[in-house]
């Protein structure tokens, strides 16, 4: 049976085969030119870093990358095939009721569970797992790297974990190890993340390092305080010339999102919101006498509109 695909592009539909096929070959001849102009700007930003070790600022360099842009690119397509192939229903769904309510509601969406629980993290600024950043690997995106541990996280205080480590594997609550090459940052953390209490086990290794080195770590999941990306409050002194005599001490009130445990206020036990964490910072500038105050609410993606009011 003979297929037939349609191409949506800028609002018209490419049906004719030739039309698609001159499509994608103009979409693999940019993807190509891209590559090539970023291992260009790779080659001279490793340049600078090497010959001033400090400002990197702990950037991982993609150093002695000997591979072609067409062995990236196709490297990079059959990894995004194989990450369709491992699509589930409900992420399915989800693309297709959020391109219909794009229609009817463009201010509404529809949240698998996995998303679902990504919007309760960033409204709690808490969440259950074991306390690793990660992010694809600059050199092999196939790999996802650990970049940073949380400080008192379960990672952290396990001692076997480092920064920079891949993770090739990982068992979730006791079950067969899943070789994890080639997966999303996406999937992957949905596999770390669990209840408090349960426990997963990471396959790791160093970079330029044989796979034969990996090391497995079991580490117990808890309950991680994202603290730092909670309200902030600082002071700055502004002078206008030939207007001020003295500089003005200015507070700057940062508040990166209108955040709240909703699980913990229902449940009647002590909670965290932006509005409580905001009175508190708003305190703190007062008793520093300052003479204005900026609030900055950029890059701020809402939240709780209860928050929002009580704000």
């Amino acid at each position: 049976m003979t297929q037939s695909f349609l191409i949506v592009k800028n609002s018209a539909i490419l049906k004719p085969k030739k039309e698609q096929r001159d499509y994608w070959e103009r979409q693999l001849k940019f993807q190509l030119m891209s590559i090539t102009l970023g291992q260009e700007d790779e080659k001279a930003k490793e340049k600078v870093f090497l010959s001033n070790p400090d400002i990197t600022r702990g950037q991982d360099l993609v150093r002695n990358d000997e591979r072609t842009p067409n062995e990236i690119l196709q490297n990079r397509l059959s990894r995004q095939q194989e990450q369709f192939k491992r699509l589930k229903d409900d992420e399915i769904m989800e693309t297709i009721l959020n391109t219909a309510m794009l229609t009817y509601d463009p201010h509404s969406n529809y949240y698998a569970p996995i998303q679902a629980t990504e919007l309760q993290i960033q409204s709690s600024l808490q969440l259950e797992g074991i306390g690793v950043s990660i992010r694809p690997d600059r050199k092999n995106p196939d790999y996802t790297r650990i970049v940073t541990l949380v400080d008192g996280g379960p990672a952290a205080k396990s001692g076997q974990i480092k920064p920079n480590d891949l993770i090739v594997g990982i068992a979730k609550d006791g079950e067969t190890m899943t070789d994890v090459v080639g997966w999303s940052t996406r999937e992957i953390v949905s596999l770390i993340r669990g209840k408090r209490g349960t426990s997963v086990t990471l396959k790791l290794r160093q970079p330029n390092t044989p796979d034969a080195s990996a090391r497995t770590v079991t580490v117990v999941r808890d309950i991680i305080q994202q603290e730092e990306s909670g309200v902030t409050q600082r002071v700055v002194e502004v002078q206008r010339p030939n207007i001020d005599k003295t500089p003005k001490r200015i507070g700057v009130l940062e508040i990166p999102s209108f955040y709240l445990n909703y699980r913990a206020r229902r449940n009647g036990e002590d909670y965290r919101s932006v509005s409580i964490d905001t009175e508190k910072a708003l305190k703190e500038l007062n008793k520093q006498n300052i003479d204005g105050l900026v609030v900055d609410l950029r890059n701020n993606p809402g939240g709780s509109l209860d928050e929002v009011a009580r704000c």
